[in-house]
């Protein structure tokens, strides 16, 4: 009695409904609970939930160390037994973004999980610090370009006014003046 009391109209309405024609306050505290269980918590489908797991892939924002502990909550419903590391194992490595890191676990012979999250985490941690690190270099060279590309165009263009059309030498292949 306390139980119907609590749960609320709404609640009540759909026990009534799953039990009709009986009614909940003819069945025991155990038969509700255990038919509100099975109704708001349905037995997960293996095959659907080993879908959603093999679906997954490293998204564009999320870290490897992210993804890793997204794809074991997946595993939470496909009974993959004493194959789960194996199966982590072979979806962390299909399933993530960097190239580099994958050729680099491919070529790993007895991969392991722990040794593939290892040495992909010691990659993306390099390729973080390499962006920090040559981040000023990358502007400089940059400006270089510009500045060389800038010039370089000025001078032709300086070459070019100095000769009348006539004058002029012209591109064998595309007879283009510049």
């Amino acid at each position: 009695a306390l139980l119907l009391t609590i749960i609320g109209s709404e609640t009540y309405g759909l026990l009534r409904n799953i039990l009709f024609p009986d009614k909940p306050s003819t069945k025991t505290f155990e038969a509700l609970t255990k038919t509100l269980k099975l109704h708001l918590n349905p037995k997960p489908i293996v095959i659907a939930e080993r879908y959603k797991f093999y679906e997954r892939n490293q998204k564009e924002s999320e870290s490897l160390s992210e993804y890793i502990a997204n794809l074991r909550k997946l595993t939470e419903h496909c009974q993959f037994g004493p194959f789960l590391n194996d199966a982590l194992r072979d979806k962390f490595v299909c399933g993530m973004r960097s190239q580099i890191s994958r050729r680099k676990l491919l070529a790993e012979h007895n991969l392991t999980l722990d040794k593939a999250i290892d040495i992909s985490s010691a990659i993306e941690e390099a390729n973080k610090q390499a962006k920090i690190i040559y981040k000023d270099e990358v502007k400089v060279q940059e400006n270089d370009e510009k500045v060389f590309q800038t010039s370089s165009y000025q001078k032709r263009d300086e070459i070019q006014r100095k000769y009348t059309p006539q004058q002029r030498r012209y591109c064998y292949r595309c007879n283009d003046p510049n």
